[in-house]
């Protein structure tokens, strides 16, 4: 019995220990447009990131517009990428520093494997607060090509103001419904 109490218990402290980490992340739905700076040049490309965390479990998404190339018939266009990387999946690591959200992904693609950095910069949170204002944004990109034989270093720039409209290079190409 004396063995039975002491797993329970032994349990019991390790999951409000795990409950109480997870609550240190706060609420937040941040949003932030950047494009990526490579030896010095600016891509064209876009990716809109969004991390949203909710009782201590984060997502993040980012979709990928105006990576132009060509879409056939003589036409430049772009699919939007999306990606989706969780807390909970593993392939994303979330702190809360008091400021700032400190966000790690990892990955792996045809290309090799990644490491992604963000720092998503608020103002002061009261208890019980959502983020929803991004004071600041710094990020960089790592990746082992394993197609360039090669480490790769990107750095994510913001769009300089807030919210903007801003006109693409080309055509978004989207999939339909082939008919036969």
């Amino acid at each position: 019995m004396r063995l039975i109490m002491s797993v329970i218990g032994a349990f019991l402290l390790l999951l409000s220990t795990h409950s109480f980490a997870l609550s240190e992340i706060p609420d937040a739905l941040l949003r932030v447009a950047v494009q990526q700076r490579q030896d010095g040049k600016l891509d064209r490309a876009y990716h809109l990131l969004e991390l949203a965390c909710y009782q201590g479990s984060c997502i993040l998404t980012s979709v990928s517009l105006n990576q132009c190339r060509d879409a056939g018939l003589g036409k430049e266009g772009f699919p939007p990428i999306f990606q989706r990387t969780s807390t909970r999946e593993g392939n994303l690591r979330v702190q809360f520093d008091g400021n700032a959200f400190i966000v790690e992904e990892t990955g792996m693609d045809i290309g090799g494997s990644y490491v992604n950095n963000f720092r998503f910069g608020v103002g002061p949170l009261k208890q019980g607060d959502i983020a929803g204002e991004l004071a600041n944004f710094s990020g960089a990109f790592v990746k082992q090509s394993i197609v360039l034989k090669r480490v790769i270093t990107v750095e994510y720039v913001p769009l300089p103001r807030g919210w903007q409209v801003v006109k693409l290079d080309c055509g978004v190409l989207l999939p339909g419904l082939e008919r036969r």
